[in-house]
């Protein structure tokens, strides 16, 4: 019976001992798992603005090259003249020509660009590397698919106020139709 005793207390000892140790043990486990995940959230998060300022500065940087790009393209004699050029002139559509060939040189060294069209206000058509539209006939390729109407979006995408000026493709191409 004595024995029998000691072993109870041995092993009550013994599982007393093991389960301090546990619970001591779990405790440090959640304090440590805790900390942890809060080094990595924090991590991640500097991470995540690090990419953002990254990617943030990048599309400044391409809007920039754009600017300059475009403002090149719009001070060049072959866009002035197109855009000042009237349809019976002799050597408009050669000058047109000549402006599609620069806009897919320009479109082919410029990768990051989707497209490019020059609108022509006297002659109420648009250029792109590919084609030359009459603006009905461009907005019926490239935006009548929305649910703009032909007078809003031609009082409101091609007015004379963005004369000199470009406007996101998307004010103009409302969705990809897998190229012209």
């Amino acid at each position: 019976m004595k024995q029998n005793r000691r072993s109870t207390k041995l092993l009550v000892r013994f599982l007393v001992t093991y389960l301090s140790i546990l619970v001591v043990l779990s405790v440090f486990s959640v304090i440590l798992f805790n900390v942890s995940l809060r080094i990595i959230e924090e991590s991640i998060e500097k991470s995540n603005r690090r990419i953002l300022e990254q990617s943030m500065k990048v599309t400044e940087g391409k809007f920039y090259e754009t600017s300059l790009l475009l403002f090149q393209l719009v001070c060049t004699q072959n866009v002035k003249e197109f855009i000042y050029s009237s349809r019976s002139d002799e050597t408009h559509f050669q000058t047109a020509m000549r402006v599609q060939s620069d806009l897919g040189y320009l479109l082919e060294a410029n990768q990051f660009l989707d497209g490019l069209y020059i609108y022509s206000t006297y002659n109420d058509m648009v250029l792109s590397q590919n084609a030359y539209y009459e603006v009905n006939t461009f907005f019926g390729r490239y935006v009548n698919h929305s649910r703009v109407g032909y007078a809003e979006w031609f009082h409101s995408v091609l007015p004379s106020s963005h004369f000199g000026r470009y406007l996101p493709a998307a004010s103009v191409r409302l969705f990809d139709l897998g190229g012209e």
